[in-house]
């Protein structure tokens, strides 16, 4: 389970808040990825390209990054950004 959730319960809802919101916007088959310290436990450190930074949470309150992979998605972001 990633770093930054209470328990399980907590992670189901989080990742249920944003599918919800997903599907309101036609994006049903979209893939939620946790990214980051709260993946991997550590800061990203630019210096070395790992992560071997600080610890989740230590200093300071870490945030959590997501990555969406949709199909569609990716499709609407190529036209918008012409990435074809």
């Amino acid at each position: 389970m990633p770093l930054g959730f209470k328990d399980q319960a907590d992670a189901k809802s989080f990742g249920d808040g944003i599918r919800n919101q997903l599907s309101k916007a036609g994006l049903k088959n979209t893939q939620i990825v946790v990214r980051g310290s709260a993946a991997t436990g550590k800061k990203y450190n630019p210096d070395t390209g790992r992560y071997d930074g600080k610890p989740f949470n230590e200093g300071r309150r870490s945030d959590l990054d997501i990555a969406l992979a949709d199909p569609k998605l990716h499709a609407k972001a190529s036209k918008r950004f012409n990435l074809n």
